[in-house]
């Protein structure tokens, strides 16, 4: 079975308030949605830094699948930078070196993935042989803070002049943030998160629960 952030949420409602979800409870499941959000990114980021360390470096690791979605992004023109771009319809998850976009990639070829790029490096292998030897298209995320009358804040995937006119999509697999993740769709977690995350969640309410009523009970002595 599919797990979705509404399901997670409704064992948790569940759990606290000691049996069926009921429409007039005082703890709204949407908080507890937002709660499920916040615990899921920080296990995910947790698990993403361990890999890291694991690996002695940002630049030899792999993220879990799980944690991932895929999109088909359109490849359009930035007439002003004149520079292609794709708009990224989510937020990823913030992480060093960009990591939240894990691979783009043409979208029937993802044998070979577009090489994660910084702004600076774009500009220093531009016109070189060593750009041309690569043999792969080069790109950089950036966010948007364009103000037009067709104007897109958010965040863009640019490209090296690697990709070409004919390339009118791409393929990118990105860990996105859960809050940009409708509740009844799959939520990407790994099956061992769940109780993790579901447990986290039940002990946040027990400890506020336990703070007002010590407020109560100070109160009335």
């Amino acid at each position: 079975m599919a797990i979705t952030k509404r399901k997670l949420a409704e064992q948790a409602l569940r759990i606290i308030q000691g049996g069926a979800v009921r429409d007039d409870a005082e703890i709204d499941i949407r908080e507890v949605m937002m709660n499920i959000e916040q615990e899921r990114d920080k296990l995910v980021r947790q698990e993403i830094f361990q890999s890291l360390q694991m690996a002695g470096g940002y630049g030899a690791t792999s993220v879990n699948g799980s944690f991932v979605t895929s999109y088909v992004l359109d490849v359009e023109t930035d007439n002003i930078k004149d520079m292609k771009f794709s708009k990224i319809p989510v937020t990823p998850i913030s992480l060093p070196n960009d990591m939240g976009v894990v691979q783009v990639s043409h979208v029937q070829d993802q044998y070979k993935p577009f090489m994660r790029m910084s702004t600076g490096q774009l500009g220093l292998y531009s016109g070189m042989p060593s750009e041309a030897a690569l043999g792969r298209v080069g790109y950089f995320v950036e966010n948007s803070l364009e103000f037009s009358q067709e104007s897109f804040q958010g965040t863009k995937i640019f490209y090296n002049k690697g990709m070409k006119n004919c390339d009118k999509k791409v393929l990118a697999k990105i860990v996105t943030v859960s809050e940009d993740i409708a509740p009844d769709d799959i939520f990407p977690i790994t099956p061992e998160m769940q109780s993790m995350i579901i447990r986290n969640v039940v002990e946040l309410y027990s400890i506020m629960r336990n703070a007002i009523s010590d407020e109560q009970n100070d109160n009335i002595e």
